[in-house]
């Protein structure tokens, strides 16, 4: 389906007037439409994005009202009026079955008319795809900002978990005494952590035990 339209054919009175609901179309038609802005929308609704298919700046937003309009369509001996009605119709048959709604994320919609043969103007897609490129790279940013603030979140917390088994353990199974300036027990962690092979000074398992005592809630003098 090319939805192409072709030269305008005017439907107006000889004074110029328009004469019928369907000389808004005409006069839309003859209207440049800036679709940078249409693509930058948040959401379309099915008249505007029926519009903009053909290149033309919504008429009506009203669901209902739109459809009456384009049904005077049916029987328009107008090649552009028939695929108006025609894509109107594949349009009408997505929002009856729920594949679309009142409103559409434009992105969503171009997807849709890719699927169904519905030409949508190379401007408005690029448009769309420009501003849908963007959010998604700002979205990646965020969540990647959010999963780094998370993981060093997590990395403090596991880290003070590990410190408090450290001094725990200090004290349970080394009888380690914070209230002493010199401990036996560091002696014999160290020589314990020897014979597993793991060379560690002795204040550097003070430091750590006193760190993780810091963190233990408890009263450590009773």
């Amino acid at each position: 389906m090319t939805n192409k339209l072709p030269d305008p054919i005017s439907t107006r009175s000889s004074g110029g007037v328009v004469s019928s609901p369907l000389d808004k179309i005409e006069a839309k038609r003859r209207e440049p439409c800036d679709f940078e802005h249409w693509g930058k929308m948040a959401t379309w609704t099915l008249p505007q994005a029926h519009g903009l298919c053909f290149g033309i700046a919504p008429i009506e937003a009203n669901h209902d009202q739109h459809g009456k309009l384009i049904n005077l369509m049916a029987k328009s001996k107008q090649p552009y009026q028939q695929e108006m009605f025609k894509v109107w119709s594949l349009i009408q048959n997505a929002y009856d079955s729920y594949t679309l709604h009142d409103t559409v994320k434009p992105i969503k919609f171009i997807q849709w008319a890719d699927i169904h043969g519905v030409s949508i103007p190379e401007e408005l897609r690029n448009s769309v795809e420009d501003i849908e490129q963007k959010r998604q790279e700002t979205h990646e940013k965020i969540h990647q900002k959010t999963e780094t603030s998370g993981k060093k979140l997590l990395h403090t917390t596991e880290r003070e978990t590990l410190l408090k088994i450290i001094a725990g353990l200090a004290i349970a199974a080394y009888r380690y005494d914070p209230k002493k300036g010199k401990n036996e027990a560091i002696k014999e962690i160290q020589e314990d952590l020897s014979k597993l092979g793991v060379s560690m000074s002795d204040d550097t398992i003070r430091k750590k035990i006193q760190e993780g005592i810091e963190l233990i809630p408890q009263n450590m003098e009773d």
